[in-house]
């Protein structure tokens, strides 16, 4: 766990856990107290099963309990105030996990929208994803979760195989929860070209790369209309537009957890011409990047 900002935490994978070669992990919770604002360089759900708080995060204040799951994506912040015995389950997974073992689930409509590009009508991706689903389906996502936990936190490979099937039996119980997608929103099923995934690993381990649909394509030796049109089929977006949300949210995670000049920050996500970075952080997030830090720093 790395603390950079006075009032803000960010967990980083390999320091927290010890998981490598299947980077799935479940632990039982409690709040007590109020926990900082935070965010995590991974993928965690958490499943509230007695208790209260109010839980804070860019999408505003909300009361939670039991019932309620909250799913947050790399670089989302949320933090917890006035804990009433809060506890349930905690399921954190690598990023890498996505990108390999289920690099599949860019066909499935649901895995898409949980995992990799959310609706296009939803806002930003760096909301969490709050669910409160039905009292059988909320049984079964708790009997998941407590299996992760069971498989404790020594990775062994005999193990590997159930962690995998509980997280994607998780997700699937979570997919059935979200609102169903408008029509332009829709994705075909189908397999997904090895370039996409091969775009997507380049643009978001080297964000900061002058990257252009291009560049992009010559480094796949793929055509750029033709990976252009293979990778809005699978994700929904163009390739420029993804490397987009991926700098923004790295670029906002950065507002929050350094103080580093904006201008430095936009440098270090590879947009060193600060009103062209402007200009993409206030499409992205509707508000500029000082606007962003400044009212997410209020409620640290």
């Amino acid at each position: 766990m790395g603390r950079i900002r006075e009032g803000h935490f960010r967990y980083h994978w390999n320091e927290t856990f010890q998981m490598r070669g299947a980077p799935i992990i479940g632990k039982s919770w409690t709040c007590r107290r109020d926990f900082i604002r935070h965010d995590h360089d991974f993928f965690e759900l958490q499943i509230c099963v007695s208790g209260s708080a109010w839980h804070d995060s860019a999408d505003g204040t909300e009361k939670i309990g039991r019932g309620d799951i909250v799913f947050l994506r790399p670089g989302t912040w949320h933090a917890y105030r006035k804990p009433r015995n809060l506890s349930g389950y905690i399921c954190c997974f690598h990023p890498l996990i996505v990108r390999r073992e289920l690099s599949w689930s860019l066909s499935d409509p649901a895995f898409n929208r949980l995992l990799w590009n959310r609706a296009q009508s939803e806002e930003a991706s760096s909301l969490p994803l709050h669910f409160r689903p039905g009292a059988q389906a909320f049984k079964v996502i708790c009997k998941g979760a407590s299996e992760i936990v069971r498989l404790g936190d020594i990775d062994t490979i005999r193990d590997r195989p159930w962690r995998l099937g509980h997280l994607i039996f998780l997700l699937a119980e979570l997919g059935k929860s979200l609102p169903s997608p408008k029509d332009g929103d829709r994705r075909q099923d189908g397999v997904v070209h090895p370039s996409v995934l091969q775009a997507l690993n380049l643009m978001e381990s080297e964000f900061n790369e002058p990257w252009g649909t291009r560049s992009l394509s010559a480094r796949l030796r793929i055509n750029p209309d033709y990976l252009s049109r293979i990778f809005r089929k699978a994700t929904g977006l163009t390739p420029m537009n993804y490397l987009t949300r991926c700098r923004s949210e790295k670029a906002a995670a950065l507002l929050l957890s350094s103080d580093l000049p904006i201008s430095d920050i936009a440098l270090a996500v590879g947009l060193p011409d600060a009103s062209h970075f402007a200009r993409k952080f206030k499409a992205y997030f509707s508000m500029t990047a000082r606007e962003y830090r400044e009212r997410h720093q209020e409620a640290a």
